[in-house]
């Protein structure tokens, strides 16, 4: 069964792409963030920190007034809400928005964002029309959003159908979280007022719980993965998976660079502790090299076989007194495995035991 112990075998074995997976993971929680942040705090300079200034104009239309609703002749071609997004367009437009963007340059941005209500993430009416810059100081984006303004109103007299448009309030610094499709919120913190432009800076950074978030669940991915990997494919990685998979108890763990003499010794141990006379020495493939253990087994080992290569695997086996079984970390499918053990089986000779064979 899969259990603790297996756990950190499988993670300790899988560090390295688990580190690779989760790093490319952060990378692209990095990237997302600081993509998002940009968008979110209209970030355009090479320094990273901007500064956002939001003006209001009020606009009133005609067929507002209370008179012309009198006997329902109210005009609602004339609405407020088509008097709003003329002027909002005036605002972003080449006459407005273009001239001072000539004049103060390109990296400065014009929004007309709307009023959000945050519970249901939808705009709320209302005639004010908001004005925001963004600039990489203070000054100017409060000095660019007042000439905004007054352009807009200027553009606007005449040419809208309005009753009144006026300044609601000078420019002001905002703070906090900054979109370019939402005006600030009303209420504490949400501008700066007077000459407090220190408050107000936004920072186009990178999210540091976003990084969080992304790390984690890259790495969880990766673990789960490598994880459900080596259970599915039921490959022996150690000892352990070889008592675990095969219900098999292991004789001694070697190395091909260290060679077999304890392994023979402790096969030699085990047969004369049974009263055995001969072995036979298995292998699950080729791959798992028990031609190099029935060598230091010397004349005991009476037949050496593969059980996935050597069809008559079986009879063979049945020469010799008992089976020593030899799996190489990683040599053998799981269907090669499966057919070791079955003809294990089928010829029912007792043993002894498995010889696990690292990398190292």
């Amino acid at each position: 069964m899969f259990n603790f112990s297996t756990f950190c075998q499988s993670v300790k074995r899988h560090l390295v792409p688990i580190l690779v997976i989760m790093v490319l993971f952060l990378a692209a929680g990095a990237g997302m963030s600081y993509v998002k942040g940009g968008s979110s705090s209209s970030s355009t300079t090479t320094s990273g920190t901007t500064y956002t200034a939001e003006a209001m104009l009020y606009v009133e239309s005609y067929g507002y007034a209370s008179d012309e609703r009198q006997g329902g002749n109210y005009n609602y071609a004339l609405s407020e809400s088509y008097a709003v997004n003329d002027v909002e367009r005036l605002v972003t437009s080449a006459d407005v928005a273009g001239e001072l963007r000539s004049q103060y340059g390109g990296d400065i941005e014009i929004a007309t964002p709307e009023w959000i209500d945050k519970r249901t993430n939808t705009a709320i009416g209302n005639r004010f029309v908001y004005i925001d810059v963004t600039a990489s100081d203070p000054t100017t984006a409060k000095q660019v959003a007042n000439e905004a303004a007054q352009k807009t109103i200027e553009k606007a007299t005449g040419l809208v159908p309005l009753q009144s448009i006026t300044l609601a309030s000078e420019a002001s610094l905002r703070t906090g979280t900054i979109s370019s499709t939402s005006s600030g919120d009303w209420g504490t913190g949400a501008v700066v007022s007077g000459d407090d432009d220190t408050a107000a800076a936004a920072t186009s950074g990178i999210s540091a719980k976003k990084l969080v978030i992304y790390a984690g669940v890259g790495l969880v991915l990766a673990i789960v993965c490598f994880c459900a990997y080596d259970v599915l494919t039921r490959r022996v990685h150690s000892a352990s998976d070889v008592e675990r998979l095969l219900d098999i108890p292991v004789i001694d763990t070697a190395s091909t660079t260290g060679g077999f003499a304890g392994t023979a010794a402790a096969i030699h141990a085990l047969m004369k502790r049974n009263g055995l006379n001969s072995v036979a020495v298995a292998g699950a493939s080729l791959n798992d090299g028990a031609a190099d253990v029935a060598r230091v087994l010397g004349d005991e080992a009476v037949v050496t076989v593969s059980f996935a290569e050597d069809a008559d695997a079986v009879n063979k086996i049945m020469q010799a007194d008992a089976v020593a079984l030899v799996l190489a970390d990683s040599a053998s499918s799981g269907k090669q495995l499966e057919h070791a053990i079955k003809q294990l089986k089928i010829a029912g000779v007792p043993v002894l035991g498995c010889v696990f064979v690292t990398k190292k």
